[in-house]
């Protein structure tokens, strides 16, 4: 039997974790219907790279297809750019996603999915599948203001 007093000593020092999500009720959620909707949507925030560097945001949405938040996962060079599952996820539960929509763009102005964008988009489906935050779509967006590719449109 192992008998503790009041003045123990710890032993170990660990870091205290501390996520946090800020919401905003005084904003009206914008509601995503299509694929064309999530388009307007990024495109407002994308930023003036489009063209030069390609990068990688995801819109999270809440159970009603309301935006909950947009977020850049990161920016690359001209013809890719790393994305790691944990920050997406970590994103989307953080702030109670229910669903989120990838997106990235082509600089290149080829709308059209590479291999790896698929197998991306793949492995995402089934992590969030395990997760219960449902990958809706993945959009591929062109330097031109109004050119995109939807995976969910093509039934890929």
């Amino acid at each position: 039997m192992t008998i503790l007093n009041d003045s123990v000593t710890p032993r170990f020092c660990v870091a205290e974790i501390k996520v946090t999500y800020q919401e905003d009720r005084s904003i009206k959620r914008e509601r995503v219907t299509s694929s064309r909707d999530a388009f307007y949507m990024f495109r407002q925030h994308w930023t003036d790279q489009i063209n030069r560097l390609e990068e990688f945001y995801i819109l999270c949405l809440n159970r009603a297809n309301e935006v909950v938040g947009i977020y850049l996962v990161s920016t690359g060079g001209t013809a890719a750019t790393y994305v790691d599952a944990k920050v997406i996820f970590q994103v989307a539960l953080g702030c109670h996603s229910s669903s989120i929509i990838l997106a990235h763009n082509h600089p290149s102005g080829n709308m059209s999915p590479s291999a790896q964008d698929k197998e991306l988009t793949k492995k995402f489906r089934e992590i969030g599948r395990l997760l219960d935050c449902v990958v809706l779509d993945h959009l591929i967006l062109g330097p031109d203001q109004d050119r995109y590719f939807s995976f969910a449109d093509e039934g890929i």
